[in-house]
């Protein structure tokens, strides 16, 4: 799909285009009134692909019902040194 950059521009502040500020909100990015697009803060994008690779894995996501579920094992923070 292809837009105007003037859309982009009118949807994000002037300093963050310029870069001499960063990205602190989520911005929408409209088309002829249809949001299209998103700009995400880095930290905020990078936090959603660690929730989503957590979600993915299913050793993960059973570790998290059996925690729910008040079965967890605590281990001592020595078990994770390497040998």
């Amino acid at each position: 799909m292809a837009w105007a950059c003037s859309a982009i521009r009118s949807a994000v502040p002037l300093e963050v285009e310029n870069r001499t500020a960063p990205v602190e909100r989520t911005q929408s990015i409209p088309n002829r009134g249809e949001v299209v697009a998103f700009l995400v803060p880095r930290p905020r994008m990078e936090a959603l692909l660690e929730q989503m690779e957590i979600l993915a894995n299913p050793a993960a996501m059973k570790a998290i019902q059996r925690a729910r579920r008040g079965e967890a094992k605590d281990h001592p923070l020595s078990a994770l040194d390497e040998d």
